[in-house]
């Protein structure tokens, strides 16, 4: 079975260029790329043009568009698509909303990433070969409205590569973490919350990373100024370091305010022993977080937490359980062997 995985359109991927991987989606294709070469899996990756590209151990198709075109993607798949024809596998797995222009290729699983935002109407209607695989329950409840869409779509959670496994000891954890995006406005993920929190608790160390436009983050520097306690690091490269500050932190704060449909976040923290607190909303936080410690509808009922402790191996046992990369590549290829075979999902 030869499958097309095909990635997002916005961030570059194995490229030297973009070392933090970009957002989500891009993430979680670098990670379902590593788990299926680790399990000599027969795929190709379809991806934007490259820059400075990663030397890679399988096979990779760029396209003539470069990266970074979110808002205008036509170019990206119509050099998509002409790539499908061509290589023409068993399964396409692709990563957005435009997944369904390749159904008429082969069998497609559309990965639906954007819980927080809209699909077109009628999506896959006119598209019998196609169907739909969510990232969580709550992304599905909140986006499946009608029996056809329910009985042509699943839920798999994303996975995290074996490597990102680290159980680091509760003793060496100090701080409390946000990480995140700001290209959303400056508290659609919940940074003013915790720049809040860090002033009413100033014996705890704040630390927080993240990209956005200069002007947003010059905004942050001026009103955290005087907050000894809280630290604005900018940017946070995978590796390493994305390891040892995820898992040095005594807590994330998954303070989002976004119907968020699986923040990666949650997982990467909890794969590294760290809890979560979370802000309870429509989004699948609290799903994703379950027992390890919490999530509360307001910063208020969250703040009662941050003196807690807790069983850092248990979080770590349970990240393993959950959202090893394995399971999300067994499950994808299950429901593709059922589509192929019996035309149609377990």
């Amino acid at each position: 079975m030869r499958i097309a995985l095909v990635s997002n359109d916005f961030w570059p991927i194995f490229d030297n260029a973009q070392t933090s991987a970009g957002g989500g989606i891009e993430g979680c294709v670098e990670s379902l790329v590593r788990g299926m070469v680790t399990r000599k899996i027969d795929f190709t990756l379809i991806c934007p043009k490259r820059l400075n590209p990663i030397t890679c151990e399988f096979e990779i198709i760029e396209t003539e568009s470069q990266p970074c075109c979110l808002q205008n993607p036509s170019n990206y798949i119509s050099n998509v698509y002409d790539i499908l024809k061509t290589i023409k596998p068993k399964i396409i797995w692709a990563q957005s909303n435009w997944s369904q222009n390749f159904s008429d290729i082969g069998k497609t699983i559309s990965f639906i990433h954007d819980g927080h935002l809209t699909r077109p109407a009628n999506f896959l209607v006119d598209k019998p070969n196609s169907y739909i695989r969510y990232l969580s329950y709550a992304q599905k409840n909140n986006l499946c409205k009608y029996n056809w869409e329910k009985e042509k779509s699943f839920v798999c959670y994303t996975g995290l590569p074996e490597e990102e496994f680290i159980n680091y000891p509760y003793s060496e954890k100090s701080y409390l973490l946000w990480v995140g995006s700001l290209f959303y406005g400056i508290n659609a993920k919940g940074l003013l919350d915790f720049i809040e929190l860090s002033k009413r608790n100033q014996d705890k160390q704040f630390i927080a990373y993240g990209i956005g436009e200069t002007n947003i983050i010059d905004y942050i520097l001026q009103i955290t100024k005087n907050i000894p306690n809280f630290q604005w690091r900018g940017k946070l490269n995978r590796g390493k370091e994305h390891q040892d500050v995820f898992g040095k932190a005594k807590f994330f704060c998954q303070f989002s305010h976004l119907a968020e449909c699986a923040p990666r976040v949650i997982c990467e923290s909890m794969s590294k022993s760290t809890g979560v607190l979370a802000l309870k909303n429509n989004g699948a936080s609290e799903e994703l977080v379950s027992n390890q410690i919490t999530t509360q509808k307001t910063i208020n009922e969250l703040e009662n937490f941050i003196n807690l402790n807790y069983n850092s191996l248990e979080t770590f046992n349970y990240a393993k359980s959950k959202f090893h990369i394995n399971q999300e590549i067994d499950t994808l290829i299950q429901q593709s062997e059922s589509i192929l075979t019996n035309g149609r999902l377990l």
